[in-house]
């Protein structure tokens, strides 16, 4: 099976095993002919200048709305109620955050590792 775009965690995440399943991913795909996004994970201790995004997507409330409902059906351990980073608020507040960087209401940001052209 061919795919066009592979997203891997980022090479800047501060989670030790994000990093090296992002490296391992570079590794995989080097010679693989597809465009390959990193993502971030917000987290504890986050600093979100750590992630340079150089890549946008507009994010709808419907979109974001989808976004936290997928987070609540599989990773549910992993959403808090409080006002961390993986809560709705901190979800909500990133995508707010990444969306005034492009002057729309919420983004999604990545980071373009390779474009095939």
């Amino acid at each position: 099976t061919k795919y066009d775009i592979i997203f891997t965690h980022s090479l800047d995440d501060l989670n030790e095993d994000h990093r090296v399943i992002a490296e391992a991913t570079l590794i995989a795909c080097r010679k693989y002919p597809a465009d390959i996004y990193a993502y971030e994970v917000p987290c504890y201790n986050y600093n979100v200048f750590t992630f340079k995004p150089n890549f946008y997507v507009e994010l709808n409330a419907l979109q974001l709305a989808d976004k936290i409902d997928k987070m609540e059906t599989f990773y549910p351990e992993e959403l808090n109620d409080d006002y961390s980073p993986r809560s709705y608020w901190g979800i909500t507040n990133l995508a707010g955050y990444r969306g005034m960087q492009i002057g729309k209401q919420y983004a999604e940001a990545f980071q373009l590792i390779r474009k095939i052209i």
